[in-house]
């Protein structure tokens, strides 16, 4: 019973891979051309590079932002309990 249960499992992973796949591809396609049609239309390297790297730099300053008031927290707890103590201010992050 389990092995029947198994065999649409794993026949949707597959699909589901080779779908993942197909729309990677045809999104690299696209990205080719939007980045040919912006260099032909003078566009410079520093403005196309800043294109491809905006979703990656705009998920890590949502990280950043999440990160560091938990990171603060939790190192001023840690701080309190060494012998000489000392008090994080905001503007030393």
């Amino acid at each position: 019973m389990v092995g029947i249960a198994q065999i649409p499992s794993n026949l949707d992973k597959v699909f589901q891979r080779n779908y993942d796949k197909e729309q990677r591809t045809a999104s690299m396609v696209i990205r080719t051309k939007e980045i040919g049609i912006r260099k032909v239309l003078g566009a410079s390297a520093t403005r196309v590079a800043l294109l491809l790297s905006k979703d990656c730099i705009s998920l890590v300053l949502v990280a950043i932002i999440i990160a560091s008031p938990v990171a603060w927290y939790c190192m001023n707890i840690w701080l309190q309990n060494f012998a000489y103590q000392i008090h994080i201010v905001g503007g030393c992050l």
